[in-house]
């Protein structure tokens, strides 16, 4: 008979020994992959409603660049809108990750290239994806697998 063994939060985390099996480890993964849909769903949809309203102010104020800001914020809403209808399908248990990388690199590649031709818009630009992509951090529960890991970037 196979014996299981107990063991704390404290040892799971401080003992190297305490590791888990692969179906185990495998039952974790899928879970947590499923509970980042919903938060998904709510951020997708900030996003897009955001988009939208960046697409009239940003027209109204800056309107020697109308064409370009339509464009550039109508696309990136967009995504946000094809993302949140694959959401709601089956193949957003698939690969959620891989959502939520597209939708902050549309976000950000929007946003950059409105800074790129009203540069007087970085300060406002900067904030806004700052703030998209620290509350997507913290309200997906962001792995430590899916972010930059800072060493990788520093020379000892």
């Amino acid at each position: 008979m196979e014996r299981k063994s107990s063991s704390t939060v404290i040892d799971f985390i401080y003992n190297t020994n305490v590791v888990l099996d692969d179906k185990r480890y495998e039952f974790i993964k899928k879970q947590t992959e499923e509970y980042l849909i919903i938060p998904l769903k709510v951020i997708t949809l900030l996003i897009a409603i955001s988009g939208l309203f960046a697409m009239v102010f940003e027209v109204r104020y800056f309107s020697e660049y109308q064409f370009q800001v339509y464009i550039t914020r109508f696309l990136a809403t967009l995504v946000a809108f094809v993302i949140l209808v694959i959401l709601y399908t089956k193949h957003a248990l698939k690969n959620p990750v891989l959502l939520v990388h597209i939708l902050l690199l549309t976000i950000i590649v929007s946003s950059g290239y409105m800074i790129f031709l009203m540069p007087s818009t970085l300060i406002v630009n900067t904030q806004i994806v700052g703030l998209m992509i620290f509350t997507s951090a913290l309200f997906l529960s962001w792995e430590v697998k899916n972010q930059i890991d800072q060493r990788q970037f520093t020379t000892t």
